[in-house]
């Protein structure tokens, strides 16, 4: 799990530090630097799969042998700098699995290179490789050739204990392992095809894939729990499955069987299914598939009633502590809901703010001067509406 994340010059984020826990809720006024925050980590986590592009010739610690001619190229990347200035994006994390990690990642778009610092239980794994400080491989009982990932050579990693535990092998999978959602209700009916090991995409539009693989695969517990909980929120449903529309047409369509007193059990398809199942369905996917274990959600009420936004909350908290799903999920949510908040902790959100030069500024709502006070009469929600972030991190005054 990231505990804290330190980010300098990406976006708007100039020099932000961000502590984080097992649940965490954004809030902020638009273009306040919540999304930049889940760019940020989602990029962190999507570098441990960069391909070097010249494989076997490409020096690795060169940037432009991750960012080759195309839509993702070192130019492209300097949009994402600070201003959009020629810089250094830098990320500072720490965090623990197993063991305690203290990892940094410097891309610099100036010089073109990049450098990496990785400890793991106190203990120096990596430290910067330049041309005139190289990793000397075969003393950390790595393999000696090029790297083939960006995230601390990390992809060396698997020769080391490979039969047995490996802390370094768990910073991968806490870093390595995000992705960003923004759902789609309309997107999460799309009949879609059958694949290998689905993972849920950032809008949903192949949860019917995901379902299918659940309700196919081995584990007859993860589509039972599903069930289980979507009953628990919407009574009248009693299962889910999912089922090709037109046979040969290629895709499989969810369908929700409904129960009510006295009557028997209809099944109807995803097109007659509100909103608010939909969205419920994908969050459980999220907690019962094969998703990452970082999970990024952009406003998860939208497309949800007023009334079933204390049971979303319940149901991302329950799954950030392992509760349910088949593993915990560090889980990072933004909201421009008020309501919402009146269900969430004060430890658990943070405060984002533009200062005058348009740089990010963000405050653990916990820290706030007079939360105590604030605490005695309102929820958070409430506190949020009635003050704003302005007012809030002054030290407003019931």
């Amino acid at each position: 799990m990231i505990k804290t994340i330190h980010i300098q010059n990406y976006k708007c984020l100039r020099d932000v530090k961000v502590k984080l826990g097992p649940f965490n809720v954004l809030i902020g006024q638009n273009d306040s630097g919540k999304t930049s925050v889940l760019n940020a980590v989602d990029l962190l986590g999507k570098s441990s799969n960069w391909k070097v592009a010249h494989m076997g010739g490409g020096a690795p610690h060169v940037l432009s042998a991750y960012f080759p001619a195309s839509p993702q190229s070192i130019e492209a990347g300097r949009t994402l700098t600070w201003q959009k200035k020629r810089g250094m994006i830098s990320f500072h994390v720490t965090g623990r699995r197993e063991e305690d990690f203290e990892y940094r990642l410097k891309l610099d778009f100036a010089s073109q290179r990049i450098s990496e610092r990785l400890v793991v239980a106190g203990q120096l794994i990596l430290d910067d490789p330049t041309p005139d400080k190289p990793v000397k491989y075969k003393e950390l009982g790595l393999a000696t050739h090029p790297p083939q990932t960006l995230l601390s050579q990390l992809g060396y990693f698997e020769a080391l204990n490979a039969s047995g535990n490996n802390p370094v092998l768990d910073v991968v999978e806490d870093l390595g392992s995000t992705e960003e959602y923004h759902l789609n209700p309309a997107l999460l009916r799309t009949i879609a095809p059958p694949e290998q090991n689905p993972v849920l995409t950032p809008t949903g539009d192949n949860l019917a894939a995901v379902l299918h693989g659940l309700l196919i695969g081995p584990d007859r517990d993860a589509i039972i729990s599903l069930e289980k909980q979507i009953n628990a929120a919407i009574t009248t449903i009693k299962g889910v499955s999912t089922q090709m529309p037109v046979e040969g047409q290629g895709g499989y369509e969810i369908r929700f069987t409904l129960s009510g007193e006295a009557k028997p059990p209809v099944t109807i398809p995803c097109s007659q299914a509100s909103d608010g199942a939909m969205l419920l369905t994908a969050f459980l996917a999220l907690a019962y598939a094969n998703t990452p274990g970082i999970l990024l959600i952009e406003e998860p009420e939208n497309g949800l009633h007023p009334s079933r936004l204390k049971m979303v909350i319940d149901l991302l908290r329950k799954m950030s502590s392992g509760e349910i799903g088949n593993k915990a999920r560090q889980i990072i949510i933004t909201t421009h809901s008020p309501l919402l908040l009146n269900f969430v902790k004060p430890e658990e959100v943070r405060i984002f703010q533009r200062t005058t030069d348009g740089a990010t500024k963000v405050t653990p709502m916990i820290e706030l001067p007079n939360i105590e006070n604030l605490q005695k009469e309102f929820a958070p929600g409430e506190i949020w509406y009635l003050f704003g972030e302005e007012d809030l991190v002054k030290g407003a005054t019931a």
